[in-house]
């Protein structure tokens, strides 16, 4: 099967469309490979880009290229079945009616994997941003080993490939998200606390099954991945307003900050690791080694442990304590929201980000955070009643890193899809 499949080559470690599609000014002239490069990626970015379907007039009125010029960039789009024609529509005006074009379903997928605390997942998206299938194993935390879970992730995510290539879906690539610090240049995991991992490189470790398909793999901080998820409505479509701080809380805290979809990456690919900003200095121990981190207050984990439930117990169990009123649970939520007000406010005043989007259980648990969360910001943010601060609630999706990974892999093929119609010609 690993023959069958088609990848794309390696792009680097685009996170998003952030890339500019033109740079400095070129020293010699533009060969006619580059033009038309460049000019699919501004058709494929502009289709992809649109919430509504666009028309070849549209985009010859929209690009200023010739409508002929258009059409044949077009139509390689087509052949290469990232792009489809709907059916025609009426026109107001006198003429033939338009056809419009939408991203092309079930013929490109991207592949999201996700490896955490207690349960690995995978889940396979197309270009029009459908889920074509997924998978979720839990109860894995007693594991003996990394590579363990990683090759019964590698394994799942074959056997998911290999379905729907009999259907003749192709793929991508595929993003791995893991909840610590990594090296995306040579795809290492530096530390993940709260899975007790350190130095190692985990694609390595998804198995001969899973790296004999030969699909491009790339790692990343899950939170990252996560925020795409919610930056974006589908790939390569982002939202109007998708420059926020993404927060997310599962058993840990992770974030990450995105400017116009594109993620602030920072000096090592590592910014946004809010969870372990120090909001009390003789607070309790963090699993990263230090003490009072945000994550010691408002991670699922010690939320939980402080409303007086077990680790087994969910966010939705907290919640319908909330509900009933125990003091135990509105005490822990207190507390998380203090922190939170706290964190959050020494990350406004630095960076200047008016929205904070919150994912996962923090984002189920907004409702009741909010009013401390938004004491702490009053009170601690310069300018506060100036700066117009939002606290939303992210999209309430299952397994968003998932969703984010898929949506990174498919982002590049949607940027440059030279190379891929090139490989598939």
């Amino acid at each position: 099967m690993a023959g069958s499949q088609q990848t794309l080559p390696a792009h680097g470690v685009p996170l998003t469309l952030s890339t500019p599609l033109v740079g400095a000014a070129p020293t010699v002239p533009a060969s006619q490979a580059s033009v038309r490069q460049q000019n699919l990626s501004l058709i494929s970015c502009l289709i992809f880009g649109s919430p509504t379907s666009l028309t070849r007039a549209a985009l010859a009125t929209r690009t200023g290229l010739g409508r002929a010029t258009v059409s044949r960039l077009i139509n390689e789009l087509i052949g290469a079945g990232i792009v489809h024609e709907k059916k025609p529509e009426e026109s107001l005006s006198r003429g033939r009616p338009g056809t419009p074009l939408a991203p092309a379903s079930r013929t490109v997928a991207g592949i999201g994997l996700e490896a955490n605390v207690d349960f690995v997942a995978g889940r396979a998206i197309d270009l029009a941003g459908t889920t074509l299938a997924e998978f979720r194993l839990s109860g894995l935390d007693l594991l003996d080993s990394p590579e363990t879970m990683l090759t019964l992730l590698g394994d799942s995510a074959a056997s998911m490939i290999s379905s729907l290539a009999a259907t003749g879906v192709r793929f991508a690539g595929a993003s791995l998200g893991v909840p610590g610090l990594v090296n995306t240049e040579n795809h290492s995991l530096l530390v993940a606390p709260n899975l007790g991992w350190s130095e190692f490189a985990p694609l390595a470790m998804l198995g001969e099954r899973w790296n004999s398909l030969g699909i491009d793999t790339q790692i990343h901080n899950d939170a990252d991945l996560q925020s795409l998820a919610a930056a974006f409505t589908r790939p390569g479509c982002s939202r109007t307003d998708a420059t926020f701080l993404y927060i997310a809380g599962d058993v840990g805290i992770g974030g990450s900050i995105l400017t116009g979809g594109a993620l602030t990456r920072g000096s090592h690919g590592w910014a946004g690791e809010i969870g372990h900003l120090t909001v009390d200095p003789v607070g309790p121990q963090c699993s990263c080694g230090s003490v009072g981190c945000l994550e010691a207050f408002a991670g699922q984990a010690s939320i939980l442990k402080a409303a007086g439930l077990s680790r087994e117990s969910s966010v939705h169990d907290l919640i319908q304590l909330l509900r009933e009123g125990d003091e135990a649970a509105a005490t822990a939520v207190e507390k998380a929201g203090w922190a939170l007000g706290v964190a959050l406010s020494d990350v406004i005043n630095v960076v200047d980000i008016s929205r904070v989007v919150f994912g996962t259980s923090l984002g189920s648990l907004l409702p009741w955070l909010r009013p401390h969360i938004e004491s702490g910001l009053t009170l601690r943010v310069i300018g506060a009643k100036h700066r117009g601060i939002e606290l939303v609630q992210g999209p309430m999706i299952a397994l968003p890193a998932c969703t984010g990974g898929a949506f990174n892999a498919l982002h590049p093929l949607i940027a440059d899809p030279s190379s891929w119609i090139d490989l598939t010609s």
